[in-house]
């Protein structure tokens, strides 16, 4: 080890020795010593002190407490060297251990063990964290200046030592005394070496952090801490803090301010008990140590498969079963509970599945649900497991209509002319149940029901038909729309809407055959040409007479209000059945290209004539 000097002082064991050897800077032997020690005592480490131009050394025999970080006093053989190297031992004033913070005194006592009397001059005082309080001068054993000891007379220096923070002190007390009756010389110095080690409480906390892992909610799990005093004076814990929710400190040895000696130890046991499901964490403080703690809370879920069970139509003395799946998809054992049956005609019949069973996750088991209607009629009930529903229908002997077709489209027909058609009932139940006829009504307009085999309270069995037939006979031109309502004992349509509709007179549509645009520059800008080919045809009963048809530029499909007119022409009649091709030229205005525009017309625009239907007048197409 370095030396003040420059030097370097080494230690080296024999058997039952200590060699102490001295270096000077330049590495040449200074002087060497050998301190008979015996066989257990070991040389770990040395202490220089400079105040005395001497080397006082200090021998650690025990490793254990050089390796905590503190050595004891007692476990230490303090030596000073002399001019000659010889060591001899160092006057010692030993504290021994005392805690931060706390004060330690010791008395000194002071021999005159000469054959003269001496007198005290001086008590210096020695260095931090040593001091000297003074005693009472009244008191006879106290040592104080001007003190006169005669021989074998003793006093004592009460000595204090106030380690301000851990580790190991040294310090002298110095005391100047005088011999009476001397003529040279007579002035003393005697230097008492002051050694302590300061300790403190050193509260290990283990472990910091908790993962109290994935939990069942409505479970709990408990986890401790410990507290040790690690160091060499008793100390308090502090405050134990509080974590929030879902943890809590339910027990253990430790409480508030609690003091643990050295090497003592207490415990906190913290709960984790989640209520719901995710991930929590929160800490307490415990020992000036933020303590971490995380989990997670989990919990079952039970699913039903399939979820909606429709047992369809079952006559009535007949049984149908089905099974449904319970399943635990989640992360905790599930308890199934009390099983909710379900209502008449349904009910459980068998199953893996019991009451309070219990699914660990991923297992599952199953129910058989029966439905046994003894009457017709529509049914429905629920199966509830675990607060989990499982809708049931079903359908028993009902009576079920079926009506074909339910939209009846005539041709456009002359005046005085007529068409029928006809209309079929039929009764579709799966079960031999009949199906009762209640009214069929009387259409409107110029639709007449003319016959067939359906009539008002006729029964219908299972499977059975009849007819109904309707006549259309227009009395004038123009279109017609009506409705046949046949209504029956049918539980779920109870009433069935024939639409009916046709027309009478001419029917133009306007049909594009070709559409060929052309542009060209101008001195008043771009001047565009659209030449159309549209085959007008007559598809009604009547011969049309000639009409107007008129153009429209239209920026979306269909005609809107405020659209530009681009052509207003007449055209000639056309003949029941026939068509007439007709061409025409259409001018843009200036600037106007059509494109991405649409081209809008109408047949028959002004209302020249009625027609048998006058919704398919108008046509549109986007203009390239």
């Amino acid at each position: 080890k370095e030396t003040s000097d420059g030097g370097y002082v080494a230690l080296a064991r024999g058997e039952g020795f200590i060699e102490v050897i001295k270096l000077k800077s330049d590495g040449n032997l200074d002087w060497q010593q050998r301190i008979v020690t015996g066989s257990e005592t070991e040389a770990y480490d040395v202490y220089e002190r400079t105040e005395r131009n001497d080397v006082p050394l200090g021998i650690i025999e025990d490793q254990d407490e050089l390796r905590e970080g503190m050595t004891a006093v007692s476990d230490m053989l303090f030596f000073v060297s002399e001019a000659s190297g010889a060591l001899r031992p160092v006057p010692l004033l030993e504290f021994g251990g005392a805690c931060v913070g706390e004060t330690a005194v010791l008395p000194f006592r002071f021999d005159n063990a000469s054959n003269a009397r001496i007198t005290i001059m001086n008590i210096s005082s020695p260095a931090d964290p040593f001091s000297v309080p003074g005693c009472d001068q009244a008191d006879p054993s106290c040592c104080s200046v001007l003190r006169t000891l005669n021989p074998g007379e003793f006093c004592f220096i009460p000595v204090q030592f106030s380690p301000p923070a851990p580790g190991l002190f040294t310090s002298t007390l110095d005391i100047s005394y005088r011999i009476r009756g001397c003529e040279f010389d007579c002035d003393f110095i005697f230097s008492e070496n002051l050694v302590g080690a300061g300790g403190r409480a050193l509260m290990n906390v283990n472990p910091t952090t908790l993962d109290f892992g994935t939990l069942c909610t409505g479970s709990s799990l408990e986890k401790t801490v410990t507290v040790r005093n690690n160091g060499d004076c008793p100390g308090p814990i502090g405050t134990i803090g509080s974590p929030a929710a879902p943890f809590s400190i339910v027990g253990g040895t430790c409480s508030n301010n609690q003091t643990l000696n050295p090497g003592g130890s207490c415990s906190v046991v913290v709960r984790f008990t989640p209520t719901s499901v995710g991930s929590f964490n929160s800490r307490f403080a415990l020992s000036s140590v933020d303590v971490t703690l995380t989990g997670t809370g989990s919990q079952q879920n039970i699913t039903l498969s399939p979820s909606n069970v429709d047992f369809g139509n079952v006559c009535a003395g007949n049984v149908s079963e089905q099974t449904v799946t319970v399943r635990n998809d989640g992360n905790c054992p599930a308890t199934l509970g009390p099983v909710g049956p379900p209502a008449e005609p349904f009910s459980i019949t068998g199953g893996t599945c019991s009451n309070n069973q219990t699914l660990n996750p991923g297992q599952s088991c199953t129910f058989v649900v029966r439905f046994a209607p003894t009457s017709a009629g529509s049914f429905n009930s629920s199966l509830a497991v675990s607060s989990v529903n499982v809708t049931l229908t079903g359908l028993s002997g009902q009576q079920q209509i079926t009506v074909s077709p339910t939209r009846v489209s005539f041709a456009s027909l002359g005046k005085g002319k007529r068409s029928e058609k006809t209309i079929t009932v039929t009764n579709t139940a799966a079960c031999p149940t009949g199906l009762a006829l209640r009214t069929i009504s009387v259409p409107e307009s110029s639709f007449t029901v003319v016959g067939g085999t359906c009539t008002e309270g006729k029964i219908l069995g299972m499977g059975e038909s009849c007819s109904i037939i309707v006549r259309f006979s227009p009395t004038r031109a123009g279109s017609f729309i009506s409705t046949l309502d046949i209504s029956s004992d049918d539980p779920d349509t109870p009433t069935v809407v024939v639409n009916l509709e046709g027309g009478s007179g001419p029917d133009l549509v306007g049909e594009l055959t070709s559409l060929d645009k052309k542009c060209r520059n101008t001195g008043r800008g771009v001047q565009c040409t659209i030449k159309a080919v549209i085959n007008i045809k007559n598809i009604g009963s009547n011969d049309a007479p000639p009409c107007c048809v008129k153009f429209f530029l239209s920026n979306a499909e269909g005609f809107h209000q405020g659209d530009p007119l681009l052509m207003q022409t007449d055209t000639n009649g056309v003949r029941a059945g026939k068509g007439r091709t007709t061409r025409f030229n259409l001018t843009l205005p200036f600037g106007e290209t059509g494109s991405n525009r649409f081209l809008t017309w109408f047949v028959n625009a002004t209302h020249c004539f009625i027609e048998a239907n006058e919704a398919n007048n108008m046509k549109s197409i986007r203009i390239p």
